[in-house]
């Protein structure tokens, strides 16, 4: 909502529209958790899919070298989902990176996209110093093979793109 000062003529934004519009973010996060708890039974191609488009969509609005982000954003986080900063947003992020290259490496769609998200991680500044710093990151550096992430026993002209996007994001 936006509301108008006769004053000075300036548009205020009030904080309180701003956190309503988060609230379906705390949704998409809570329910990636309980999904990724149980992808061994009820693994959902589609649900995967989205949670990678709504993780890219939030990430191009509040995380990044050009983002200007207004510092409710993590005191919401902080009071909703414990996460008082970006690196741990990021480390999230990560996590769910990890688990969709491990768990849905033959699903190509899946990989691809997942691959785009970290791609689209790892080219700014300020999220590649962060990125650094968490420990899914380091097990990435540090185990970046086939037994870890099976897609990359793949060797198929498709798969090459996937495979070179996931060593250029590292």
């Amino acid at each position: 909502a936006v509301v108008s000062t006769q004053s000075t003529g300036t548009c205020k934004l009030i904080l309180l529209s701003y956190e309503i519009t988060l609230v379906p973010y705390f949704s998409v996060l809570r329910l990636m958790q309980i999904s990724d708890s149980r992808l061994e039974q009820h693994g959902s191609k589609n649900l995967e899919i989205g949670f990678v488009f709504f993780f890219d969509q939030f990430r191009r609005i509040y995380i990044g070298d050009q983002v200007n982000r207004p510092s409710n954003v993590y005191k919401i986080l902080a009071e909703t989902l414990g996460l008082t900063e970006e690196s741990m947003l990021l480390d999230v992020l990560i996590k769910k990176i990890l688990t969709n290259l491990r768990y849905w490496s033959k699903n190509g769609d899946i990989v691809d996209e997942t691959m785009g998200l970290f791609n689209n991680l790892s080219i700014g500044y300020t999220c590649v110093r962060k990125m650094s710093k968490l420990d899914a990151v380091k097990f990435m550096l540090a185990n970046h093979n086939a037994d870890n992430f099976p897609f990359l026993a793949n060797y198929s002209a498709e798969c090459l793109k996937t495979r070179r996007l996931f060593y250029q994001s590292l």
